[in-house]
């Protein structure tokens, strides 16, 4: 089949360059909506940036990870983190995990620093790397007070 479709791609390049054009537009704004939040303008090049890092995983590894992702509970294993420092951190807007799960992982830690950034994605770490840096910060000097 790959080789009659690739021939007829290839008969019409204007066409096939429109259809590429138009997955990527779509998949590049399905990518912004569920990585990035709303509370800020996201930069275009961390945009690219995440949707290229996306594009480049491979089918099959996602197919292979989204069942142990959705099978994948360690709540019991929490209260072996109790009393140690530690953090939860994640953005208010993230359409993936949402923030009631880190809410959920506070509770059961808490002694945990809670830091829910407003209006960050699912991809908190590119998108807002100062709250991300004074998380890790605190969780740095609680362990060195200790």
């Amino acid at each position: 089949l790959a080789p009659g479709v690739l021939r007829a791609l290839g008969s019409a390049p204007a066409l096939a360059e429109a259809g590429r054009r138009a997955v990527t537009d779509v998949f590049g704004t399905l990518v912004r909506r569920y990585s990035f939040g709303t509370g800020a303008e996201t930069d275009p090049a961390l945009a690219r940036f995440a949707t290229r890092m996306i594009e480049a995983t491979p089918m099959e590894v996602v197919a292979a990870f989204w069942p142990a992702f959705a099978a994948h509970d360690k709540t019991a294993a929490l209260p072996l983190l109790r009393g140690r420092p530690a953090f939860v951190l994640a953005g208010t807007d993230d359409l993936i995990t949402p923030a009631t799960h880190s809410r959920t992982l506070a509770t059961a830690l808490p002694e945990a620093d809670l830091t829910l950034v407003p209006g960050a994605g699912h991809l908190v770490l590119l998108e807002r790397p100062q709250e991300v840096d004074m998380a890790v910060t605190r969780l740095l000097e609680a362990v060195e007070g200790r």
